[in-house]
C-alpha cells in the first residue's frame, strides 16, 4: 500500500475509532468476542476498500496520461524537459536579478531597491528548492544554508 492508503487507514481504524462507535451504540449488547470479531470485519473492509481505490486511481491515472510506451515520443520529450527548463529558468532569472542590481546599484531608487532586494531573496529561496530537488540537501548541510534556513523559519515543531 502507498503512503496516502496507510495514512487513510490508520485514520479509519486507528485510535479504536470502532471500539469507541461500539462503545456508545452497543456497549452493553455484544461481548468481547463479538465485539472483537465486529472490529476484525471492519478491519477486512477497510482493507478491501483501500485496496481498490487505490487500483482505480492507478486505472485513472493510466488511462488519464496513458502508459509511458503507448505516449508519442514529443510528449515524453517535453515531460522530461520541463523540470529542467524550470531548473533553467528560475537560475537565469537569479542570475539576471543579481547582473541588473550590480550594474545599476546607482541608479536605482531607493524604493525599487527594496522590491528588487526583496525579489532577489524570494528568488534565492526559490533556487535553494530547486537545488535541492536536483541535488538533496547535503550541499545545504555542507555549505551552512540549512542552518540559515532553520534559523530564519525556525526548526519543525517549535514555534518562530
Amino acid at each position: 500500500m502507498s503512503i496516502f492508503t496507510d495514512t487513510l487507514k490508520s485514520i479509519l481504524t486507528g485510535g479504536g475509532l470502532i471500539g469507541k462507535v461500539l462503545d456508545k451504540v452497543a456497549a452493553d449488547k455484544i461481548t468481547e468476542a463479538e465485539r472483537a470479531q465486529i472490529e476484525l470485519e471492519f478491519q477486512k473492509q477497510v482493507d478491501a476498500v483501500l485496496v481498490a481505490s487505490e487500483a482505480d486511481f492507478r486505472d485513472f491515472f493510466l488511462k488519464y496520461e496513458g502508459e509511458a510506451e503507448k505516449v508519442n515520443p514529443v510528449v515524453q520529450t517535453v515531460r522530461g524537459l520541463v523540470r529542467p527548463l524550470i531548473t533553467y529558468y528560475v537560475i537565469a532569472l537569479l542570475s539576471w536579478c543579481i547582473w541588473y542590481l550590480f550594474n545599476n546599484v546607482a541608479t536605482i531608487p531607493v524604493a525599487q531597491m527594496d522590491i528588487l532586494l526583496r525579489v532577489l531573496q524570494l528568488l534565492f529561496w526559490v533556487n535553494m528548492v530547486v537545488l535541492v530537488f536536483w541535488f538533496g540537501d547535503r550541499f545545504l548541510q555542507r555549505t551552512g544554508a540549512l542552518d540559515a534556513l532553520k534559523d530564519t523559519f525556525g526548526r519543525r515543531g517549535e514555534p518562530k
